[in-house]
């Protein structure tokens, strides 16, 4: 990292992490965890996110779509492969889920939805009751062959695909997603369930 970078992140890191990034040209990016100092209120609550450094533009946080588009705007975008492209989505996607608390978390099988399929508490500290039990493995069984990883394929772009996540307030979300050449993703989400029995997850 730079001394313009470990300058910007300095202050209260707890730690800084190279991400994989192959959808970069010329860039890095790093998952950085600060925290606060002694005596505030998130000094035992660290807080994640991206930071990216683009060579000749200098180093920014992955925090809204102002930064997205600064990233797009500096022409260092490699979506020429399919796995570029959903590691690409998927880091957007990751932003969404601690900056806007837009999802719990993203999904890519149905077991990672984490549906409360047990009532005893004993094996599961989180269970619920006999029918949420129930209604968590009927839904098991639903979307067993449904929800599947992100595949972005094709040649020229606009690409299409699909995800799924574990919505907050016990949703399951499916979110189509549009990729086009430059980088522009737009995600429309549609609610499968609610009230599923999953974990709950509130701002």
């Amino acid at each position: 990292m730079d001394a313009n970078t470990r300058a910007f992140v300095a202050e209260r890191v707890v730690k800084v992490t190279p991400e994989d990034a192959p959808f970069l040209k010329d860039g890095h990016m790093f998952v950085i965890v600060r925290t606060g100092r002694m005596g505030e209120p998130t000094v035992n609550h660290p807080s994640f996110f991206h930071l990216l450094q683009l060579k000749g533009k200098g180093a920014r946080g992955l925090h809204g779509d102002e930064d997205w588009e600064w990233l797009r705007a500096g022409s260092q975008l490699s979506l020429d492969t399919e796995s570029n492209r959903v590691a690409y989505v998927s880091r957007y996607i990751d932003m969404l889920c601690s900056a806007r608390t837009r999802y719990a978390w993203p999904v890519k099988t149905v077991d990672d939805l984490q549906l409360l399929t047990s009532a005893d508490a004993d094996a599961m500290p989180r269970a619920g009751t006999e029918a949420e039990a129930v209604k968590a493995r009927a839904l098991h069984e639903k979307y067993q062959g449904v929800i599947k990883p992100l595949t972005l394929a094709g040649g020229a772009g606009p690409w299409r695909g699909a995800l799924f996540a574990n919505g907050r307030h016990h949703l399951i979300v499916r979110v189509d997603v549009v990729l086009t050449a430059d980088g522009k993703i737009t995600l429309t989400d549609t609610v499968l369930e609610k009230d599923a029995p999953i974990p709950g997850v509130f701002p």
